[in-house]
C-alpha cells in the first residue's frame, strides 16, 4: 500500500489518507453503480488489514452493495461526504440493494474495534414507504472497543445503529454527526463497559423526502406517519456513561426508552435531547431514576437543556 492524500470534493476537518482507493486496479469498485462493487470492496477492505490497517477510500460516486461489510480492526472505509443540510448530491452513496429482512442481522456493515465508517451516505433502492420492508441494522458493533461512526447520513434507513443487541459487549463507541430517515429505530445499544460519545445525531422524515441525486423520494406526510406508528428512536439498555448529546429526533412513538440492560443498570448522560412530534419521550422501566433533568415541553415537543442522567 501507498499512502495518498486525497483532493476531496466537498469540505472536510482534517486531511484524508488513503491507503488503498478502492476504484483503483486492481479492485476497481464501479462508481457508476451498474456494476456489483461488494467484491471490490471486500478484498480492499481484507488487503488493508493484511497490511496493519488503514484507509480504504471511496470517491464520490454511487456504490452497488449486494452482501455485508464488515471492517477488521484498524480498518476505517471513508467516503467523500456532503452533509444533507448542505446539499443532496451526497458525495459517495453506497446503494444497500440487500434483502429485507426483519432481523437485527446481518448487518450492512459491521464495524471492529479501532475500526471506523466515515463519510458514507446510504440509501436502500428497494424501500418504498407505500410498502415498508424491514431491514436489519445498517451499521453494527459486534463487540471489543474503540468503533466510530462519523458524519455519516442514512437516506431511507429502518435499523440505524445497533451494539451488542444479539450478545456480546463493547466500550468507548464513537458515534458522531449521524443524520437520515430511520422508519423503525435510530439506534438499539446493550452491554457497554466504559464511556461511549454519542453526539449530533438528527434523525427527520425530510432527508428522505427531499432525496436527491436521482434517488427516489417519498411524501413527507407519508414519512412522518408510518414511524409515528412504529417507531421507536432510541433503544438504549446497560450503557455505563455513556454521554449523548444533541440529539433532535422527530415523529417516533416513542422518542427514548431506556429498557432492562443484560449486564448491569444503565447509567446514562444526556445533555440537549429534542423531540418533536413522538407520542411520548422518554420511556423508563419500572423502578428507572432520572436525576438533574430539566424536560420542558410545549407543542408535543420534549427538549433537554440541562444534563440528564439516567440510572435503571
Amino acid at each position: 500500500m501507498q499512502a495518498t492524500l486525497i483532493k476531496t470534493k466537498y469540505p472536510t476537518t482534517d486531511p484524508v489518507i488513503a491507503d488503498i482507493i478502492a476504484t483503483e486496479a486492481p479492485y476497481m469498485a464501479d462508481p457508476t453503480g451498474e456494476q456489483d462493487s461488494t467484491p471490490a470492496l471486500r478484498q480492499a477492505i481484507a488487503d488493508c488489514a493484511k497490511c496493519g490497517g488503514g484507509t480504504v477510500f471511496l470517491p464520490v460516486g454511487r456504490y452497488r452493495v449486494t452482501g455485508p461489510l464488515t471492517l477488521p480492526p484498524f480498518v476505517t472505509l471513508r467516503g467523500d461526504w456532503q452533509d444533507p443540510d448542505l446539499g443532496n448530491e451526497y458525495g459517495t452513496i453506497l446503494l444497500a440493494d440487500v434483502d429485507s429482512v426483519d432481523a437485527p442481522l446481518p448487518a450492512l456493515i459491521t464495524v471492529g474495534g479501532s475500526a471506523g465508517a466515515y463519510g458514507l451516505t446510504i440509501y436502500y433502492p428497494h424501500q418504498s414507504i407505500d410498502e415498508v420492508k424491514p431491514y436489519p441494522f445498517t451499521f453494527y458493533i459486534a463487540g471489543n472497543m474503540l468503533h466510530s461512526i462519523i458524519n455519516c447520513t442514512v437516506i431511507n434507513g429502518y435499523r440505524g445503529v445497533g451494539a451488542n443487541v444479539v450478545d456480546g459487549v463493547h466500550e468507548m463507541m464513537s458515534l458522531d454527526t449521524l443524520k437520515g430517515t430511520f422508519l423503525f429505530n435510530i439506534a438499539e445499544a446493550y452491554n457497554q463497559s466504559d464511556v461511549g460519545t454519542w453526539k449530533n445525531i438528527t434523525a427527520s422524515n425530510r432527508y428522505w423526502a427531499n432525496a436527491g441525486a436521482g434517488l427516489t423520494a417519498a411524501p413527507l406526510d407519508k414519512l412522518n406517519a408510518y414511524p409515528r406508528r412504529h417507531g421507536t428512536g432510541l433503544i438504549l439498555g446497560d450503557l455505563e456513561w455513556t454521554q449523548l448529546t444533541n440529539f433532535k429526533l422527530d415523529h417516533y412513538h416513542i422518542g427514548v426508552r431506556i429498557v432492562k440492560g443484560k449486564r448491569v443498570r444503565s447509567l446514562i448522560w444526556m445533555c440537549r435531547i429534542a423531540t418533536s412530534a413522538c407520542r411520548s419521550s422518554p420511556s423508563t422501566p419500572a423502578g428507572a431514576r432520572c436525576w438533574r433533568t430539566a424536560v420542558s415541553a410545549a407543542a408535543n415537543t420534549r427538549s433537554s437543556t440541562r444534563p440528564m442522567v439516567w440510572s435503571s
